[in-house]
C-alpha cells in the first residue's frame, strides 16, 4: 500500500518554485507570531523584534532562535497548514526537517517519506538546521490527521515514525490505536471461517501475527504494536485494551487472548530486568516507596501493568460461546476458537504468570468448560506446541493450582523466571476454587485443604464470608456430607446459640439473598420443605397466609391503604430477586400447597414487572431481572399434579368413583387472576387450563420485556428446556379417562408402534384417532427448540409433524468432572432425555427392564 507521506510528497514535488516561496512566506509569518511571544517573555526592552529567519548550514548570520524554538514554530506551521486543508504543505515541512537531520544519510529520506525523485524534492525543500528535531512537528501532523478523520494515514505515519526511531508519546499512540480500531471502520465479514479453520489446525496459532487477523484495523494495529515492541516504544494498557476490545467485537477471540499473554509476559520481563536495581545487595540507592501493587512508585511509569478488566469481556464472550448448544459447523468452529482462547489463558495460570489476585473469573470459565473431545494447542515443557484435550487440560490446570496455592503477595520483582508471579488469591477466588472442589471434584478433603489455606496459611489470612458458607451448605447438601453442612452452619451463626430461624432473620436484614436461597434449598433437599411456610412471614413481611386469621383482621379496609401496604411489599420483593422466589416456589410445590404457591407466584410476577420500571421507586436502583425457566417449570408441575389427582381410574368400582368425583371441586386455588378466567371448578380441567396458561406465558415472555433492557442490561427472557417440556407433557400427554401407563415399556414395542403407524399412513393415509390439538402445538414448539418428540408420543404425530432427530441431551456436556464418562439419562419413553448434573451420578446397572425381575437363588 502506498504510504501517506509518499502521496503527499508527490504533490509537493510537482509544485512550482513559487509554491515553495509561498510556503516559506507562510512559515515566516507563523515564525513572527511565535517569536513575538518569545520576545515578550525573554527580552526586557520594548524595541520591535527583528525579522526571524530559518538558520541553514549556508547562513552567514547567527540565528537568534534555538533549535527548540524552530521546532515549535515548525509544528505551529504544520497545524496552520492542516487547518487550511493544505496537507501537502504539512507533509513538506515534516519531511524537510527530517531531511535536514539526516546529514550524510540524506538519501535515506526516500525510505522514510516515500519520495521517489530526490532532485525534485530538493527543489522544494524548506531549509532547516540539522539540530532541529522532527519529533514535535511529526506529532503535530499525527494529531492533525487524527482530528480530520484520516485514521489510515495517521496509522501509516505512526508506523514510519517508529521505524525511523522517532519516539511517539504514549497518549498519542493510544489516540492512533483508537482511531484505526474505531468500530465505524469495520466493513465486510467480521471473521473468515476459512481463515479461522486453517489457524486452528496450525501449531503457529500460539504465535501472534498480523496475518491471523481478518479485520484491516486489527492488522494495522498489530503491525504498529509489533514495531513498538521492537523499537522499545512504551505500550500502555489502554492500547492493549482498545485492541483487545476490537478483537472481541470482531470475534477474533484468539488474538485477544494472545494480546493478553503479551501484556503479561512483557510485564514479567520488565520486572526481571529491574530486579537487579531492587536487590539490596546491588550498589546504589534502594527505593522503598511501595504502591498498592507492592512495586516502587517509579516503576509504574516504566511498565504497563496488565489490568484484570481486560479479561472480563474476553471471558464473558468465551462463556457465552461455550454455553451454546448449536451443532452446526459454523458454531462448532467458534466453540473451538473459544476453547483455544481459554487455553491460552489457562497456560498463563498454569505457569503462575497471572500478576493479580482476582482470578475468580478464570476459575469459573475453566470449570464451566463443556465435556467434549475438542483439542487445543498448548506449549509443552520444552516450549513446543502440542495438542491436548481441552476438557482434561483445564481440569488438570485447576488441580495443579489447588495443590500449589500461592501464599503471599510479592513486594518486589522476582529474581528468577521460574518463581511464581501469581500473588495470594482474594476471597472471591478462594470461593470459586472451593466451589470447584466440591462441585466438580466432589472432594471434601480438597475443600478442607482450600479452606485451611485461606484461613490459616495465607499471609495475611482471610475470614470466610457469607458466600463461603452458602457454597459449603449447598454442596454439602448435594453430596450428602453432614460434616460439610455442619461447617457451613457454624460459619453462618454469629453466635453459638443462634438458630436457623435467626440466620434467616439476619440474612433478610442484610439483604443476603444467597443465604436465603441456599437455606431454603437445603431445607427442601433434606425433606423439610414444610419449614419454609414458617419462614414466609420473615422473608415477605406483609404477605397474608391463609392460616393467619389475626393478620387478616388487621388488614386495612381502605383500598388506598391496602395499595400502599402492597407497594411496600413489592419494593421488598424486587430486592429479593428471582432465585429467592424460585426456591420458595419449589418448596411449596413439594408439599402441595397450591393456593399459597399461587399467591407467591403472583407476587413474583408483579415484582418481575416492577423491576423493569423506575416508577415504583425512582430513588432506588433496582436491577432488572426475569424469573428463570425453572420457576415456570415448577408451576406447571404443580398444576400437573392437581390435574392428575382429578383423573379417573377405570379400575375403581362405582362407589369409589362417586366418592372421588365428589372431591373434584377445587377450593383455595385456581382464581381468575393472574392466569386465566376460571371456566370450571373441576380439578383436572382447571389444572390443565392453568398449566397451559403458564406455558403460553413463557412463549410470549420475549415480547413483554422492553427492548432497552435486553440491550442495555443483557436481560434474557426464559428459554424453554427439556425439563420445561417434560412438565407440560405430563399435562397434555394425559387425559381423564386414559388407561394407566405401564411402569416399564420396552423400547422395541414403542418403535414397532411407530413403524405400524407409518405404514398405515403410507398405505391408507390413516392418522391416529387419539389426538389433541394442544399436543400438536407443543410438539411444534419442541422441534423448533431443537428437541425430538419422545418415542412414546411419536405414533400420534405420524402424518402431522416431522418427529425430529434423536440427539443426546445438552446437559451431558456440563456434568461434573468427577462423574463417569458415560452417564445414563432418564429412561422414560414419554419424556425428553435429561442428564443428572447435580448430586450423585445416576447410572443404570442393567439395560433391559426384564433384568429387574427377581432372579432365582441358587444354594451352593
Amino acid at each position: 500500500m502506498q504510504c501517506i507521506w509518499r502521496r503527499c510528497a508527490k504533490h509537493a514535488l510537482h509544485a512550482s518554485p513559487a509554491h515553495s516561496k509561498a510556503l516559506r512566506s507562510t512559515f515566516s509569518r507563523s515564525f513572527c507570531a511565535l517569536s513575538t511571544s518569545f520576545d515578550r517573555n525573554l527580552l526586557t526592552s520594548h524595541s520591535p523584534p527583528p525579522t526571524p529567519s530559518i538558520s541553514t548550514p549556508n547562513s552567514s548570520s547567527q540565528s537568534f532562535l534555538t533549535p527548540a524554538q524552530i521546532s515549535l514554530a515548525a509544528s505551529q506551521a504544520v497545524r496552520l497548514s492542516i487547518a487550511n486543508n493544505d496537507l501537502p504543505d504539512a507533509f513538506l515541512i515534516v519531511n524537510s526537517i527530517r531531511y535536514a537531520g539526516l546529514g550524510d544519510r540524506q538519501s535515506s529520506i526516500l525510505k522514510f517519506s516515500g519520495i521517489r525523485d530526490l532532485k525534485r524534492f530538493k527543489a522544494s525543500v524548506v531549509p532547516f538546521d540539522s539540530n532541529v528535531s522532527p519529533r514535535l512537528s511529526s506529532h503535530a501532523l499525527l494529531h492533525g490527521l487524527i482530528r480530520v478523520g484520516l485514521s489510515k494515514k495517521a496509522g501509516n505515519l505512526a508506523q514510519q515514525m517508529i521505524e525511523s526511531g522517532i519516539r511517539i508519546r504514549s497518549r498519542t499512540l493510544e489516540a492512533v490505536f483508537q482511531a484505526i480500531t474505531h468500530p465505524s471502520l469495520i466493513t465486510g465479514n467480521i471473521t473468515s471461517p476459512l481463515l479461522l479453520k486453517s489457524s486452528l489446525e496450525n501449531s503457529n496459532i500460539l504465535t501472534l501475527k498480523p496475518a491471523m487477523a481478518n479485520h484491516h484495523g486489527t492488522k494495522f494495529a498489530l503491525r504498529i504494536l509489533h514495531l513498538a515492541r521492537q523499537k522499545r516504544q512504551k505500550r500502555t494498557s489502554n492500547m492493549f485494551r482498545t485492541l483487545m476490545t476490537l478483537c472481541v467485537i470482531n470475534g477474533e477471540i484468539i488474538i485477544a487472548s494472545l494480546l493478553f499473554g503479551i501484556m503479561v509476559r512483557d510485564w514479567q520481563a520488565r520486572m526481571l530486568e529491574s530486579s537487579i536495581k531492587l536487590d539490596p545487595s546491588s550498589p546504589g540507592p534502594i527505593v522503598t516507596t511501595q504502591n498498592e501493587l507492592g512495586l516502587p512508585a517509579w516503576y509504574d511509569r516504566q511498565a504497563a501493568f496488565p489490568p484484570e478488566s481486560c479479561l472480563h469481556p474476553m471471558l464473558d464472550t468465551i462463556d457465552q460461546t461455550l454455553s451454546s448448544d448449536a451443532t452446526d459447523e459454523g458454531s462448532q468452529l467458534y466453540i473451538r476458537a473459544a476453547l483455544q482462547a481459554l487455553a491460552n489463558i489457562a497456560v498463563l495460570l498454569d505457569e503462575k504468570r497471572i500478576p493479580f489476585e482476582s482470578i475468580s473469573p478464570i476459575i469459573r470459565s475453566l470449570s464451566a468448560c463443556p465435556r467434549a473431545p475438542d483439542k487445543v494447542w498448548v506449549p509443552d515443557k520444552a516450549g513446543r506446541p502440542e495438542q491436548v484435550e481441552a476438557y482434561s487440560y483445564f481440569h488438570d490446570v485447576l488441580g495443579r493450582l489447588t495443590n500449589d496455592l500461592p501464599t503471599r503477595n510479592y513486594l518486589h520483582p522476582v529474581p528468577s523466571p521460574k518463581t511464581s508471579m501469581l500473588p495470594a488469591m482474594d476471597r472471591y477466588s478462594y470461593n470459586s476454587l472451593l466451589q470447584y472442589a466440591l462441585r466438580h471434584r466432589r472432594s471434601g478433603i480438597l475443600a478442607e485443604k482450600i479452606l485451611r489455606h485461606m484461613t490459616v496459611e495465607r499471609v495475611p489470612p482471610l475470614k470466610p464470608d457469607e458466600a463461603t458458607s452458602t457454597i459449603l451448605l449447598r454442596n454439602g447438601t448435594l453430596l450428602r456430607r453432614s460434616e460439610v453442612v455442619d461447617k457451613a452452619w457454624n460459619l453462618m451463626r454469629d453466635d453459638q446459640d443462634a438458630t436457623r430461624m435467626d440466620t434467616i432473620h439476619r440474612a433478610v436484614e442484610r439483604g443476603d439473598n444467597h443465604t436465603i436461597t441456599t437455606t431454603i434449598t437445603h431445607l427442601t433437599s433434606t425433606g423439610r420443605p414444610d419449614v419454609v411456610i414458617d419462614l414466609l412471614p420473615v422473608i415477605f413481611p406483609g404477605l397474608l397466609l391463609p392460616s393467619d386469621q389475626a393478620a387478616r383482621d388487621r388488614e386495612p379496609t381502605d383500598p388506598a391503604e391496602r395499595k400502599k401496604v402492597y407497594l411496600k411489599l413489592l419494593k421488598h420483593a424486587v430486592k429479593l430477586g428471582p432465585y429467592v422466589f424460585t426456591s420458595i416456589l419449589n418448596a411449596l410445590q413439594k408439599i402441595g400447597r397450591t393456593g399459597l404457591t399461587e399467591r407467591v407466584w403472583k407476587l413474583a410476577k408483579d415484582a418481575e414487572l416492577a423491576s423493569w420500571w423506575v416508577d415504583l421507586d425512582p430513588e432506588a436502583k433496582f436491577t432488572p431481572w426475569c424469573l428463570p425457566i425453572h420457576a415456570y417449570t415448577i408451576m406447571i408441575k404443580l398444576y400437573a399434579a392437581e390435574a392428575s389427582r382429578g383423573s379417573f381410574n377405570n379400575n375403581l368400582d362405582d362407589e369409589a368413583r362417586k366418592a372421588r368425583h365428589a372431591r373434584q371441586g377445587v377450593i383455595g386455588w385456581g382464581r381468575p387472576q393472574p392466569l386465566v378466567p376460571q371456566t370450571s371448578n373441576l380439578r383436572d380441567a382447571l389444572g390443565r387450563d392453568q398449566g397451559l396458561a403458564v406455558y403460553h406465558s413463557v412463549q410470549t415472555a420475549a415480547q413483554r420485556i422492553p427492548d432497552d433492557l435486553i440491550i442495555n442490561h443483557s436481560l434474557q427472557p426464559p428459554k424453554a428446556d427439556a425439563h420445561f417440556f417434560n412438565a407440560i407433557l405430563d399435562i397434555v400427554g394425559r387425559h381423564s379417562y386414559m388407561r394407566p401407563r405401564r411402569q416399564r415399556w420396552r423400547q422395541a414395542l414403542k418403535k414397532h408402534q411407530v413403524k405400524r403407524a407409518k405404514l398405515h399412513y403410507a398405505h391408507r393415509g390413516a392418522l391416529s384417532n387419539v389426538w389433541d390439538p394442544t399436543l400438536l402445538e407443543i410438539g411444534k414448539d419442541m422441534i423448533q427448540a431443537g428437541f425430538a418428540i419422545p418415542l412414546g408420543f411419536q405414533h400420534l404425530f405420524v402424518g402431522r409433524l416431522p418427529l425430529g432427530a434423536e440427539k443426546p441431551s445438552p446437559d451431558i456436556k456440563r456434568i461434573p468432572y468427577a462423574f463417569p464418562r458415560e452417564v445414563k439419562g432418564s429412561r422414560s419413553l414419554y419424556r425428553i432425555p435429561t442428564t443428572k448434573t447435580k448430586g450423585s451420578p445416576m447410572t443404570w446397572k442393567c439395560s433391559d427392564p426384564r433384568s429387574f425381575r427377581r432372579q432365582p437363588q441358587v444354594n451352593m
